[in-house]
């Protein structure tokens, strides 16, 4: 594969490519192609062709190689655009699965506190912290003062907070679960 243009100007005349089928069934007899060359390899060609012999100008090969350059710039962006989507897409697979694994992890962390004796208040607490987030402000948590201590456990309830126990919030237990 030439490195630069390939110009013939006429295919019957040319021992090599008189034969070759696009010459033959579609009656090509001029042919102008710039290689279209990217990381080192020929992906292809942007060409003109011509139905009779034709003697092709200096500005005719400008014009191609205009062309050819304008599409490789098009490939390359199209390429990048392509290697940005899959990027994204693997990030917001990664963020969902982190986002589903993170209870778990956080659950983990409370039944570790709580074998090790330590307060699970604090485990709990950054628990409570992941579901408000997770909530979008459903929960009130900025709500302080004499008012605060007798609705915490409803406000636990509606965001729905369950202990490394599986207890609600605000439930009422009898014997510890199974």
């Amino acid at each position: 594969m030439p490195d630069g243009p390939l110009v013939i100007e006429d295919t019957t005349a040319h021992p090599l490519f008189r034969e070759v089928p696009t010459v033959k069934s579609m009656g090509v007899r001029a042919y102008a192609g710039i290689p279209l060359v990217m990381g080192g390899h020929s992906i292809g060609s942007f060409c003109a062709i011509d139905f009779a012999p034709r003697a092709w100008r200096d500005i005719d090969i400008e014009t191609l190689q205009e062309l050819a350059n304008a599409a490789m710039r098009e490939i390359s962006l199209r390429r990048l655009v392509g290697e940005a989507q899959q990027r994204a897409r693997s990030r917001e697979t990664l963020l969902m699965a982190l986002e589903q694994q993170l209870p778990n992890a956080l659950n983990m962390v409370n039944m570790a506190l709580h074998a090790l004796g330590g307060d699970r208040r604090d485990a709990m607490r950054w628990t409570r912290r992941y579901e408000t987030t997770q909530q979008s402000g459903v929960c009130d948590r900025r709500r302080s003062g004499r008012g605060a201590r007798r609705t915490r456990a409803d406000r636990l309830l509606r965001c729905g907070w369950q202990s490394s126990q599986g207890h609600v919030a605000g439930q009422r237990i009898d014997r510890p679960p199974l």
